[in-house]
This record gives C-alpha cells, sequence and structure tokens, in this order.
C-alpha cells in the first residue's frame, strides 16, 4: 500500500467525517471515528494515477473547507456534483457505506443501530 501525504490524509479524513455526519446522521461519533481510518487507507490503496488524482481533488475539497466557509460550500457540492469533483464524494461516500453496512448490517438508512 501507498502511503498519502499528511496534508492529504488530513483532507481526506476532515471530509470523510463530514460526510458521515451528514449522509449517517443516526452514526454514534465512536463509530464514525472508526469509518475515518478505513476510508483514508482505501484511498491511499488506490492505482497510482487515481490515487495522484484523488489527492489532488482532497486537497481542493480541504481548501474549500478552510478557506470558503467549510460545510455549507462543501454540501452544496456534494449535492450539485461537477464534472470530476463529483467523482470525490461519491468515492468517499461509497466506502463509507460499504463500510457501515458490511460492518454493523443491522444499521438502519440513517446509520443508526437497533
Amino acid at each position: 500500500m501507498q502511503t498519502l501525504p499528511a496534508q492529504v490524509i488530513r483532507s481526506i479524513e476532515t471530509f470523510a467525517r463530514f460526510l458521515a455526519e451528514r449522509e449517517l446522521p443516526g452514526l454514534s461519533s465512536e463509530k464514525r471515528d472508526e469509518i475515518v481510518p478505513f476510508v483514508v487507507a482505501r484511498c491511499g490503496g488506490l492505482p497510482s494515477i487515481t490515487r495522484f488524482g484523488v489527492a489532488l481533488i482532497s486537497l481542493c475539497f480541504g481548501g474549500m473547507f478552510h478557506l470558503l466557509g467549510g460545510r455549507a460550500v462543501v454540501g452544496w457540492l456534494c449535492d450539485h456534483p461537477l464534472p470530476i469533483l463529483g467523482e470525490y464524494p461519491r468515492l468517499i461516500r461509497s466506502l463509507t457505506f460499504a463500510f457501515v453496512f458490511e460492518t454493523w448490517p443491522d444499521s438502519q438508512a440513517n446509520g443508526a443501530t437497533t
């Protein structure tokens, strides 16, 4: 597995937490903390050119979080996918949902467990 630069890891972690909170509001914070390393590890294991693209886009999203008002801007981008940039939320969302519903199969649609 390839390693990602620290800034890229932080950007992916920030976005993965944001997306888990947004898409699965019933998920506990402890469970969200388990998801984030999984997402980062899978992004780090992508083929080289794809990993490079994900790293660049994650830095763009990280910059938007810190420079353009954070959650509102990134949330809007998740709802209105732009070409290329729109694939990043889809990737993180799919990794998040795969982890949640494979690890905790009794999860409800909002992430809460019964």
